[in-house]
């Protein structure tokens, strides 16, 4: 687990500027303890964090439909832990840290699921980290959102 000061944020290059300003706001919260900061270095002799995410509890958001399809019926909230922001640096992508990332957040879900009732994980993806996501388990909504990316999740 990280803090907000682990890192200079504004220097965290993962290829998409406006997702590493994202980051940067969302690594502050941490601090106020709104969210969990996670991250992965590349070894102890050379601290340098290769990727990070920012994960917080709360209720799956996609679509009535798919939120019925996953609670198994309509009007029912599912619990969730949410990943906000899931980054690597642009020279790490590629090598498996982004998995290392949401392998580590799966542990925690499952450890933490029967004491809070926890039901899935989830994040809105862009339409080019899709096949990403599925690749580990994580369906995705057929809606495309206005910004677009789309409502993913990982029943646990």
């Amino acid at each position: 687990m990280l803090n907000s000061q682990s890192l200079d944020w504004e220097s965290f290059d993962c290829g998409q500027p406006e997702l590493t300003r994202k980051l940067a706001r969302e690594a502050k919260l941490s601090d106020a303890g709104f969210q969990q900061l996670y991250g992965v270095y590349r070894d102890e002799a050379h601290p340098e964090i290769l990727g990070v995410l920012t994960v917080r509890a709360g209720q799956l958001q996609a679509p009535l439909e798919d939120i019925a399809r996953v609670a198994g019926r309509t009007g029912v909230t599912v619990p969730t832990l949410h990943v906000e922001v899931l980054a690597v640096r642009v020279h790490a992508q590629g090598n498996g840290v982004g998995q290392l990332l949401v392998w580590t957040l799966l542990d925690l879900a499952h450890e933490v699921r029967r004491n809070v009732g926890l039901h899935t994980v989830s994040l809105e993806a862009t339409e080019s980290s899709v096949p990403f996501y599925r690749s580990l388990g994580f369906e995705a909504s057929d809606e495309v959102y206005g910004d677009d990316t789309r409502a993913m999740w990982l029943v646990l």
